[in-house]
């Protein structure tokens, strides 16, 4: 079985900050941990790079973002894997206050209106 080097470590724990940065938005990590369904001890120690999740706390933090278990570990241990899904990015909006829901909205939409335009012009 192959371990992590430092580098491959710090890939994972950057790509799992990002992920737990997205799903936390204004919630306290108290919070956050007791919606993944994970002791706040454990995601404190993803949050330090003490540790990283056992596969039960994986699978957890998986259903919290409504993905699989291996569209998780894709997202961590990938790093070919830099493309967002649909499934990914709504995940990642979950935390996201009211306000910035309604900014993103418009970004979508305006993205969405460019692409339109860009098609009809064709």
């Amino acid at each position: 079985m192959k371990t992590l080097d430092d580098k491959e470590y710090d890939y994972v724990y950057d790509r799992l900050s990002n992920i737990l940065d997205g799903i936390k938005g204004d919630k306290s990590y108290r919070d956050l941990s007791k919606e993944i369904g994970v002791s706040s001890f454990s995601l404190h120690g993803w949050i330090t790079r003490e540790r990283l999740p056992s596969i039960a706390n994986l699978n957890n933090l998986a259903q919290y973002m409504g993905i699989s278990l291996y569209e998780l570990l894709t997202l961590l241990f990938d790093p070919k894997e830099s493309e967002q899904t649909p499934e990914t990015l709504y995940s990642s909006i979950k935390g996201l206050s009211f306000e910035d829901k309604l900014k993103l909205l418009k970004y979508i939409s305006d993205s969405i209106r460019e692409d339109y335009m860009t098609n009809v012009q064709r």
